[in-house]
């Protein structure tokens, strides 16, 4: 087996185990809906269609070693995923990993790009590596109340939204080009008044961003080398 078209294994809430050594691609609804799936073994899949292990309560470890792609609502509402490996991943579609509420630590070092609300609603999420990513569409990473550390040195490009309501984070080497006054004012908005820090060693200090950071409760800011603690 090699390849399975869409809808393969839909809505089949007794399956535990599924193998398949030499499948390299993936449809659309695979495993959509299996509530009892507990093992899964794709080593060689590189491509990965929508909606795939959407609604799946069971399944707390994905290791998926030779994964490129994967389209949008996969891994939506999956309770139990506490161990995630996607070393290759470059491309990750809309609401991936949507409400999932036991994963702590993720990586993704060749991630280049990813859909809206990636990662939303996620209040287990501790720290995230995405040391490639350049682009993150709207409501990335929006109202996850446990994240402290995220690391994205080279994101460019952000929608709207972008880290809303997230209470307890600290943002490490993010790109200078990210950040407009106005971006800025969203992110460190009234929701965010509890946020802990900001680390932006390459931002330029204007004006406009010393009001910015004067309105709003951020406990310490380091911008161009230089710490400020803000009382």
């Amino acid at each position: 087996l090699m390849q399975v078209k869409s809808c393969f294994l839909h809505q089949n809430e007794k399956l535990e185990k599924f193998e398949a050594p030499n499948l390299l691609e993936i449809g659309n609804h695979f495993l959509h809906h299996n509530f009892a799936l507990s093992h899964l073994f794709l080593p060689k899949v590189t491509t990965i269609g929508n909606d795939f292990l959407h609604y799946n309560k069971s399944l707390s470890n994905l290791d998926l070693p030779k994964l490129k792609r994967i389209g949008d609502g996969c891994l939506t509402c999956n309770g139990a995923i506490k161990f995630l490996n996607l070393p290759e991943v470059t491309e990750i579609g809309s609401w991936f990993l949507q409400n999932n509420r036991a994963l702590i630590h993720a990586k993704f070092p060749k991630l280049l790009n990813v859909g809206v609300e990636f990662l939303q609603f996620n209040n287990s999420l501790v720290d995230l590596e995405m040391p490639r990513l350049i682009s993150a569409r709207s409501s990335f990473l929006e109202y996850n109340r446990t994240l402290e550390k995220l690391y994205a040195p080279r994101i460019k490009d952000v929608g709207v939204f972008f880290l809303f309501d997230n209470k307890n984070i600290t943002l490490e080497s993010l790109n200078k080009k990210t950040f407009s006054p106005a971006l800025l004012s969203s992110m460190v908005n009234l929701y965010n008044k509890e946020i802990n820090s900001i680390k932006l060693s390459t931002l330029s200090i204007t004006k406009q961003i010393k009001k910015i950071i004067c309105l709003y409760k951020v406990r310490d800011i380091v911008l161009d080398g230089i710490h400020k603690n803000k009382n």
